[in-house]
Protein backbone atom coordinates (compact mmCIF):
# COMPACT_ATOMS: atom_id res chain seq x y z
CA UNK A 1 0.00 0.00 0.00
CA UNK A 2 1.50 3.35 -1.19
CA UNK A 3 2.35 6.22 1.62
CA UNK A 4 -0.53 8.41 0.24
CA UNK A 5 -3.50 5.67 0.61
CA UNK A 6 -2.39 4.91 4.39
CA UNK A 7 -2.36 8.64 5.45
CA UNK A 8 -5.50 9.15 4.04
CA UNK A 9 -7.16 6.13 6.22
CA UNK A 10 -4.86 7.34 8.90
CA UNK A 11 -7.17 11.18 8.67
CA UNK A 12 -10.48 9.28 7.71
CA UNK A 13 -10.24 6.81 11.10
CA UNK A 14 -9.13 10.01 13.03
CA UNK A 15 -11.88 11.94 11.74
CA UNK A 16 -14.50 9.35 13.23
CA UNK A 17 -12.54 8.62 16.11
CA UNK A 18 -12.88 12.39 17.06
CA UNK A 19 -16.86 12.37 16.18
CA UNK A 20 -16.68 9.19 18.62
CA UNK A 21 -18.38 7.86 15.17
CA UNK A 22 -18.77 3.79 15.05
CA UNK A 23 -17.37 2.51 12.07
CA UNK A 24 -16.00 -0.40 10.06
CA UNK A 25 -13.40 -0.30 7.88
CA UNK A 26 -16.07 -0.68 4.90
CA UNK A 27 -16.94 2.52 6.07
CA UNK A 28 -13.35 3.58 6.00
CA UNK A 29 -13.36 2.32 2.25
CA UNK A 30 -16.30 4.25 1.28
CA UNK A 31 -14.70 7.91 2.94
CA UNK A 32 -11.88 7.24 0.78
CA UNK A 33 -13.74 6.61 -2.43
CA UNK A 34 -15.94 9.25 -2.07
CA UNK A 35 -13.10 11.40 -2.05
CA UNK A 36 -11.69 9.92 -5.72
CA UNK A 37 -9.06 7.72 -3.99
CA UNK A 38 -8.46 4.41 -5.46
CA UNK A 39 -8.02 1.78 -3.13
CA UNK A 40 -8.86 -1.94 -2.11
CA UNK A 41 -10.82 -2.75 0.61
CA UNK A 42 -9.13 -5.67 1.78
CA UNK A 43 -5.83 -3.24 1.74
CA UNK A 44 -7.82 -0.55 4.06
CA UNK A 45 -9.18 -3.38 6.16
CA UNK A 46 -5.44 -4.71 6.84
CA UNK A 47 -4.75 -1.50 8.01
CA UNK A 48 -7.30 -0.29 9.70
CA UNK A 49 -7.13 -3.87 11.90
CA UNK A 50 -3.60 -3.91 12.32
CA UNK A 51 -2.60 -0.58 12.94
CA UNK A 52 -5.74 1.05 15.08
CA UNK A 53 -4.03 -0.14 18.38
CA UNK A 54 -0.90 1.19 17.77
CA UNK A 55 -1.01 4.90 15.54
CA UNK A 56 -4.37 6.23 17.33
CA UNK A 57 -4.12 7.58 20.89
CA UNK A 58 -8.01 7.22 21.26
CA UNK A 59 -8.06 3.27 20.34
CA UNK A 60 -7.93 2.49 24.36
CA UNK A 61 -11.34 3.84 24.52
CA UNK A 62 -12.69 2.30 21.30
CA UNK A 63 -13.76 -0.86 21.16
CA UNK A 64 -14.32 -3.55 18.69
CA UNK A 65 -17.40 -5.85 18.45
CA UNK A 66 -17.61 -8.07 15.13
CA UNK A 67 -21.25 -8.01 13.64
CA UNK A 68 -22.96 -9.52 10.29
CA UNK A 69 -24.21 -6.90 8.03
CA UNK A 70 -26.79 -7.10 5.00
CA UNK A 71 -25.33 -5.09 2.28
CA UNK A 72 -28.31 -5.28 -0.33
CA UNK A 73 -28.98 -8.74 0.50
CA UNK A 74 -25.33 -9.83 1.28
CA UNK A 75 -24.20 -10.97 4.71
CA UNK A 76 -21.01 -10.00 5.51
CA UNK A 77 -18.69 -10.05 8.46
CA UNK A 78 -17.40 -7.15 9.69
CA UNK A 79 -15.69 -5.52 13.02
CA UNK A 80 -18.32 -2.80 14.39
CA UNK A 81 -15.72 -0.01 16.20
CA UNK A 82 -17.03 2.11 18.65
CA UNK A 83 -16.90 3.75 22.16
CA UNK A 84 -17.79 1.83 25.34
CA UNK A 85 -20.87 3.46 26.00
CA UNK A 86 -22.27 3.14 22.34
CA UNK A 87 -25.60 1.20 21.45
CA UNK A 88 -23.82 -1.11 18.34
CA UNK A 89 -27.88 -2.23 17.50
CA UNK A 90 -27.98 1.72 15.82
CA UNK A 91 -25.45 1.11 14.20
CA UNK A 92 -26.42 2.32 10.14
CA UNK A 93 -24.00 0.74 7.35
CA UNK A 94 -26.16 3.04 4.99
CA UNK A 95 -25.17 6.73 7.26
CA UNK A 96 -22.01 7.17 4.70
CA UNK A 97 -23.45 6.93 0.85
CA UNK A 98 -21.39 4.90 -1.31
CA UNK A 99 -19.98 5.65 -4.73
CA UNK A 100 -20.42 1.61 -5.26
CA UNK A 101 -22.75 -0.35 -6.72
CA UNK A 102 -22.89 -3.62 -5.42
CA UNK A 103 -24.09 -6.67 -7.07
CA UNK A 104 -23.99 -10.32 -6.47
CA UNK A 105 -23.62 -11.69 -10.14
CA UNK A 106 -24.07 -15.61 -10.73
CA UNK A 107 -20.98 -17.91 -12.06
CA UNK A 108 -22.83 -18.21 -15.55
CA UNK A 109 -21.24 -14.88 -16.50
CA UNK A 110 -18.27 -16.95 -17.21
CA UNK A 111 -18.49 -18.10 -21.11
CA UNK A 112 -17.68 -21.29 -22.99
CA UNK A 113 -13.89 -20.10 -22.95
CA UNK A 114 -13.90 -20.00 -19.21
CA UNK A 115 -13.66 -15.51 -19.34
CA UNK A 116 -15.15 -13.45 -16.85
CA UNK A 117 -17.75 -10.62 -18.63
CA UNK A 118 -17.71 -7.54 -16.96
CA UNK A 119 -21.42 -6.34 -18.24
CA UNK A 120 -21.92 -2.71 -19.64
CA UNK A 121 -23.51 -1.47 -16.46
CA UNK A 122 -20.50 -1.76 -14.36
CA UNK A 123 -18.59 0.12 -17.10
CA UNK A 124 -20.86 2.83 -17.63
CA UNK A 125 -21.05 3.31 -13.64
CA UNK A 126 -17.16 3.63 -14.05
CA UNK A 127 -17.88 6.30 -16.90
CA UNK A 128 -16.23 3.93 -19.65
CA UNK A 129 -17.20 3.88 -22.95
CA UNK A 130 -15.96 2.22 -26.17
CA UNK A 131 -12.15 1.66 -26.39
CA UNK A 132 -11.07 2.55 -22.81
CA UNK A 133 -8.13 1.04 -22.16
CA UNK A 134 -8.34 -0.14 -18.26
CA UNK A 135 -5.41 -1.84 -16.45
CA UNK A 136 -6.20 -4.67 -14.24
CA UNK A 137 -4.35 -5.08 -10.68
CA UNK A 138 -4.86 -7.82 -7.83
CA UNK A 139 -4.10 -7.67 -4.06
CA UNK A 140 -2.04 -10.24 -2.20
CA UNK A 141 -6.35 -10.92 -0.85
CA UNK A 142 -7.85 -11.62 -4.03
CA UNK A 143 -9.29 -8.98 -4.90
CA UNK A 144 -9.15 -7.28 -8.69
CA UNK A 145 -9.29 -3.80 -9.47
CA UNK A 146 -9.88 -2.57 -12.79
CA UNK A 147 -9.03 1.24 -13.45
CA UNK A 148 -8.23 3.20 -16.60
CA UNK A 149 -4.85 3.89 -17.27
CA UNK A 150 -3.96 7.31 -16.49
CA UNK A 151 -5.47 5.79 -12.53
CA UNK A 152 -2.74 4.98 -10.38
CA UNK A 153 -1.98 1.46 -8.50
CA UNK A 154 1.09 -0.18 -7.17
CA UNK A 155 1.18 -2.91 -9.42
CA UNK A 156 -0.24 -3.42 -12.24
CA UNK A 157 -0.64 -6.97 -14.03
CA UNK A 158 -2.97 -6.57 -17.28
CA UNK A 159 -4.62 -4.05 -19.62
CA UNK A 160 -7.78 -4.36 -21.39
CA UNK A 161 -9.87 -2.01 -24.27
CA UNK A 162 -13.50 -1.83 -23.07
CA UNK A 163 -14.85 -3.61 -26.62
CA UNK A 164 -17.39 -2.36 -29.05
CA UNK A 165 -20.38 -3.40 -26.41
CA UNK A 166 -19.32 -1.71 -23.78
CA UNK A 167 -18.31 -4.94 -21.91
CA UNK A 168 -14.34 -6.15 -20.64
CA UNK A 169 -13.62 -9.77 -20.79
CA UNK A 170 -11.33 -11.03 -18.38
CA UNK A 171 -9.44 -14.64 -20.03
CA UNK A 172 -9.62 -17.56 -18.35
CA UNK A 173 -5.89 -17.71 -17.96
CA UNK A 174 -6.33 -14.34 -15.92
CA UNK A 175 -8.92 -15.89 -14.14
CA UNK A 176 -6.61 -18.58 -13.39
CA UNK A 177 -3.66 -16.63 -12.43
CA UNK A 178 -5.81 -14.40 -10.06
CA UNK A 179 -6.59 -17.47 -8.57
CA UNK A 180 -10.24 -16.69 -9.10
CA UNK A 181 -11.29 -19.50 -12.06
CA UNK A 182 -12.37 -21.57 -8.42
CA UNK A 183 -15.42 -19.32 -8.18
CA UNK A 184 -18.82 -19.75 -8.82
CA UNK A 185 -19.95 -16.58 -7.61
CA UNK A 186 -18.55 -12.84 -7.97
CA UNK A 187 -19.32 -9.95 -5.88
CA UNK A 188 -18.25 -6.29 -8.49
CA UNK A 189 -18.59 -3.17 -6.93
CA UNK A 190 -18.39 -0.06 -9.09
CA UNK A 191 -17.52 3.54 -8.38
CA UNK A 192 -16.41 6.28 -10.32
CA UNK A 193 -13.03 5.07 -10.60
CA UNK A 194 -13.17 1.76 -11.17
CA UNK A 195 -14.60 -1.77 -10.44
CA UNK A 196 -14.17 -4.29 -7.61
CA UNK A 197 -14.12 -7.50 -8.33
CA UNK A 198 -14.21 -10.32 -5.23
CA UNK A 199 -14.47 -14.18 -5.77
CA UNK A 200 -17.24 -15.29 -3.12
Amino acid sequence: MNVKIATAIDEVVDEFARNQKMFTAFDVTKKLRSKNLICFHSEVKKHVHDSFALYHDFAMSYKKTSISLDLDGIIKQAILYHVDTADTSTYNPHEIDSPAVIKKIDGKKVDKRGRLLIPSQYIKDAGWKRNTLTKVAFDSFGTVMITRVNSALSHTDYSYFVDKDCNIRLSHRILNSLGLSKYKTFEFESFSLGIVITGI
